[in-house]
């Protein structure tokens, strides 16, 4: 299904720009065009790398990330510059309006690097995986910095709205996945966070809505892999879907949660989201726990010590690659390791700031460090 959207990159004669984000559609039938005026940005950027990453990963396909590596790694960079703090698109809850700053966008964006840095460990591209882990860790931290409503524990529905929230169904995909973005504690209050809204007919999609999108829903209701979650935001749509007596044209996709207002969007090809447990549960079956490393890889895996501005590596022999960047995803250093798997940085001449540390050795083992840098 994306190998069209990749020719429109990559073919003969392609109609996007190799730097542009992917469209939200391929063109109005029967003619593919550019069709790029929707402004799904973001939201089809990370599609396309959460897309690749899971083909490659169930089908155990590196030749496909080899085929299209160069496109992906250009999507990876344009969501490193634009998807961090997206600027006012649309998300696919186009219904919902477009605003700044979008928090789910943002964890979209960063989902997607994080699938860019599960192809690269894949084909043994330590180096840009060691360079995107930096760029991720600190992104990271920025966005929950700037979308963390810390004294109710949830991620806001942008940056700049106090009290706000929206579901965060894309967090599924982290640990399906194994990209390891999130830690478990930001997506348990998420998910504290959704239970407490539960309606009679579901969660309502964000705030200062009573709506909901069903096919999401059962996403968020799958971000922990907890049963008991599962079921209790699938009772709602449980509720809805037999309760209903006015449903004409199959399972809607976007209801209300407190009656059955709103009844659009029937028996359409979205509701395959209401099968993401299932698809889930299959991901996480060929994933040996979080954080999976591959068979042949050291068992220890490279090692950070910082003394003062100094950092020793050490456990990173194979071809291991040594990455310092800072909180905008700059590299400022970037060394091999030696081939003892033993190495020193001298932080000496870097500017103050907060920085992130990144070893990777020849076998896709990681460790990372978060710096500061005092005056």
């Amino acid at each position: 299904m994306i190998d069209p959207v990749f020719y429109l990159f990559e073919g003969p004669s392609p109609l996007y720009g190799p730097n542009d984000p992917p469209p939200h559609d391929l063109g109005p039938w029967p003619t593919v065009d550019r069709n790029d005026h929707l402004g799904y940005w973001v939201e089809e950027a990370g599609n396309m790398m959460i897309m690749t990453a899971a083909i490659a990963y169930m089908g155990k396909d590196a030749a496909y990330i080899q085929k299209h590596w160069t496109q992906v790694s250009r999507w990876a960079n344009w969501l490193r510059l634009n998807g961090l703090d997206p600027i006012s698109q649309n998300s696919t809850d186009d219904f919902s309006g477009s605003y700044p700053h979008s928090c789910l966008l943002a964890t979209k964006a960063l989902l997607g690097i994080g699938a860019y840095i599960k192809m690269a460990n894949t084909i043994g591209r330590s180096d840009s995986a060691a360079k995107y882990r930096a760029i991720l860790d600190t992104a990271t931290a920025g966005a929950i910095q700037r979308g963390y409503d810390f004294q109710n524990r949830h991620f806001k529905k942008a940056y700049d709205q106090s009290g706000s929230w929206s579901q965060k169904y894309n967090l599924v995909w982290d640990k399906a996945l194994g990209l390891n973005v999130f830690n478990d504690s930001i997506v348990a209050n998420e998910m504290r966070l959704y239970l407490s809204k539960l309606n009679r007919y579901g969660v309502p999609l964000l705030s200062g809505v009573t709506y909901n999108k069903s096919d999401w829903e059962l996403w968020s209701a799958s971000i922990t892999f907890n049963k008991n979650d599962f079921i209790a935001l699938m009772h709602g749509e449980w509720n809805y879907t037999n309760e209903n007596g006015q449903m004409c044209c199959g399972i809607c996709d976007w209801h209300g949660t407190t009656g059955f207002d709103e009844n659009e969007f029937g028996a359409r090809g979205v509701s395959g989201g209401y099968f993401m447990r299932i698809c889930a549960d299959r991901c996480m079956g060929t994933t040996a726990s979080k954080t999976p490393v591959p068979a042949h890889a050291p068992e220890q895996g490279p090692n950070i010590v910082r003394a003062g501005n100094q950092l020793a590596i050490s456990g990173s022999a194979g071809h291991g690659a040594v990455i310092i960047a800072d909180a905008w995803g700059r590299v400022a250093i970037r060394e091999k390791a030696g081939i003892d798997g033993r190495h020193t940085i001298d932080l000496t001449g870097l500017p103050p700031g907060m920085y992130a540390a990144v070893v990777a050795d020849g076998h896709g083992a990681m460790r990372t460090m978060r710096i500061c840098l005092a005056k």
